[in-house]
């Protein structure tokens, strides 16, 4: 089940860059008497505007307590005799007919977040109709290099001593967690750089592996790296997260490193993010190596798997379910 609080549905529906990129590329693609499929349809917006736009049936499924309000919504604007809502696991659900377009949100602040990427896979195989429609079509992903002392410092001040006691055992763990933040773009060392695509019509549920090298032309401190998507929901039709226009609901990302790393102009920058399921989520692995004059001068490594201490008996339980 998600973690999403009422509050929180209510900023996702509240969202106009978000909502409203959405509801025009349901007007633009559904066709008159067509089946749609919303996966993960939380509150059921998108089901109830799939159906407006002329779907002859619709189908929402969702996991979360939250198809209960989608429930009252459905029938409050009389859209229950074109809306059905399953309330189950979409790995468990079979559909009277093949869906002609299948539409989902099911992003945290990067597409990959708690196992989405494998129930999209399921449902588009065993849902959709052969060459049915995804909105979105694909997702891009973004990478820059960072300075930003204060996100760092916020990250790092908890762990240090007081009452004169060391609490730098906590340190490690609070550097290995994935973070939202919006990292300015004066703080970007480099150019962004598109390190992968997922194209939601083909794309397959297998480890991740994003790379890419800067070559800086000015000097300054690595704090660690941040990363968005952009969007194309339909042709003509998307968005971004980018911290360098206006925030949607997503927020942006940032992958800290505990040490930060001074550079210099002409310093060749590689960094490597790396994404595997791990149970019903994922496992984060960022990398930063930094080469002067082809020498590599520092290497920087964090994990999401260091996120929180485990004991032995935890590990081995881990182990056993992998």
């Amino acid at each position: 089940m998600n973690s999403y609080s009422i509050s929180g549905y209510g900023h996702m529906v509240s969202d106009p860059i978000r909502v409203d990129a959405y509801v025009a590329a349901l007007a633009k693609l559904v066709r008159p008497g067509s089946v749609v499929l919303d996966l993960g349809c939380g509150t059921g917006l998108m089901a109830m505007v799939a159906a407006r736009c002329g779907a002859a049936r619709v189908y929402g499924i969702e996991f979360d307590e939250a198809i209960e309000l989608a429930r009252r919504s459905v029938r409050v604007n009389g859209l229950d005799h074109i809306v059905t809502l399953l309330n189950a696991r979409s790995q468990m659900v079979a559909l009277p007919r093949a869906a002609d377009l299948m539409v989902f949100d099911l992003r945290g602040v990067l597409p990959m977040y708690r196992g989405s990427l494998a129930a999209i896979i399921d449902a588009r195989t065993r849902l959709l109709a052969p060459g049915g429609t995804v909105v979105p079509a694909r997702d891009r992903i973004l990478l820059v290099p960072c300075e930003c002392d204060e996100a760092h410092r916020e990250i790092a001040s908890p762990w240090e001593s007081r009452h004169g006691l060391d609490l730098s055992a906590g340190r490690r763990h609070a550097f290995s967690s994935l973070k939202r933040r919006r990292i300015p773009t004066s703080g970007w060392l480099a150019e962004p750089a598109v390190v992968a695509t997922i194209d939601y019509a083909v794309c397959v549920d297998e480890p991740a592996i994003w790379r890419h090298t800067w070559t800086l032309e000015s000097g300054g401190t690595v704090h660690g790296i941040a990363g968005w998507f952009e969007t194309d929901l339909a042709p003509g039709i998307g968005y971004t997260t980018s911290p360098a226009a206006p925030e949607t609901v997503y927020g942006s990302a940032f992958f800290p490193f505990e040490q930060p790393t001074d550079v210099q102009a002409g310093d060749c920058l590689c960094a490597e993010v790396r994404v595997d399921a791990l149970g019903e989520d994922y496992c984060w692995r960022w990398v930063l190596d930094v080469y002067r004059h082809g020498k590599c001068v520092a290497s920087r490594r964090q994990s999401t798997f260091d996120s929180r201490p485990l004991s032995l008996d935890r590990l081995r339980t881990m182990r056993d379910q992998s």
